[in-house]
């Protein structure tokens, strides 16, 4: 997974959101690319559906504050029901 999610291209609008720091942000379906180092000091949410596929390469380090989590949520924003798979989810990290 980490190789074939390597290869993804994201949409220029995936690039470098923020610039790194996504705290509070709510990510859907797509590939997303930042040049730099990835922080949240709070939640993130993932939104979709079960069939959906979420890559985030990260060029530097992924570094997620103390006792924050990565939220899934379906399309209408509940963490019931058709949320999506954490095997659809690849972290493509090159730092730690």
């Amino acid at each position: 997974a980490y190789t074939d999610a390597a290869g993804r291209i994201s949409d220029e609008s995936n690039r470098n959101i923020k610039s790194g720091l996504i705290s509070g942000m709510t990510f859907t379906a797509g590939v997303y690319k930042w040049d730099s180092d990835v922080m949240f000091s709070s939640d993130i949410t993932i939104k979709g559906s079960s069939s959906d596929h979420f890559i985030f390469q990260v060029t530097g380090n992924l570094i997620a504050g103390s006792g924050t989590k990565v939220l899934l949520k379906n399309t209408l924003g509940v963490g019931l029901g058709d949320t999506p798979k954490a095997a659809n989810i690849v972290w493509q990290v090159a730092g730690y």
